[in-house]
C-alpha cells in the first residue's frame, strides 16, 4: 500500500528492437483485453515477486514472443493510477538476439496478456504506431513517447 491506499502492481515494459535495423516490435492486445482491448502497444509482463526488473524484461522474449531478448538501457519509469490500483512500471529498451516473433506463446503459463499479433514499424513510424493506445492510458507507450521526445497522454504520478 502507499499514501492513497490502493495496491500497487508492478510491471516491466519493453522498446524490442530487430538486431538488423532499427524496427520497433509493436503488438497487439486480445480483443477481450480487460484495460486496453485490441490495441497495439508494447511488449509487457507483472514483475514476479522473486525477480528484479530486468529480469521480467528478459522473460517476455520467451514468454510473450518466443525469442530471447539480450536487455539494454533503461528508458524511463511511472506510476499511473487505474480502477481499484496504481500501475509502476519501467521501459527498458531490448533487442531480439534469438528467434524469430510469434504470438501467443501457448501453454506458456505466463501471467498477464497473451498477444494476438505482432509487426515490425520502422522506429520513425513508432511513436504514431502506438499513439492510439497510449491516448487510452497505457503507461509503456506514454513512457515510450516521453522518450522520443513526443506527446505523452498522462500524467504519472512519479515519472523519472
Amino acid at each position: 500500500m502507499n499514501a492513497s491506499g490502493l495496491p500497487i502492481e508492478h510491471a516491466a515494459f519493453a522498446v524490442v528492437t530487430s538486431p538488423a535495423d532499427a524496427d520497433v516490435l509493436v503488438v497487439k492486445r486480445p480483443d477481450d483485453d480487460e484495460h486496453l482491448p485490441g490495441m497495439w502497444g508494447l511488449p509487457a509482463t507483472p514483475i514476479e515477486p522473486t525477480e528484479g526488473v530486468r529480469e521480467a524484461v528478459e522473460r517476455i522474449g520467451p514468454e510473450k514472443l518466443g525469442v530471447e531478448l539480450e536487455v539494454a538501457a533503461f528508458v524511463g519509469r511511472g506510476t499511473i493510477e487505474r480502477v481499484g490500483s496504481l500501475l509502476h512500471g519501467e521501459l527498458y529498451e531490448a533487442t531480439v538476439v534469438d528467434g524469430t516473433p510469434g504470438v501467443p506463446q501457448s501453454g506458456s503459463g505466463t501471467p498477464g496478456t497473451q498477444y494476438t499479433d505482432w509487426r515490425w514499424v520502422p522506429e520513425a513510424d513508432a511513436a504514431e504506431t502506438v499513439r492510439e493506445i497510449a491516448r487510452h492510458g497505457s503507461l509503456c507507450t506514454n513512457l515510450y513517447l516521453e522518450s522520443v521526445g513526443a506527446e505523452s497522454y498522462v500524467d504519472c504520478i512519479d515519472a523519472r
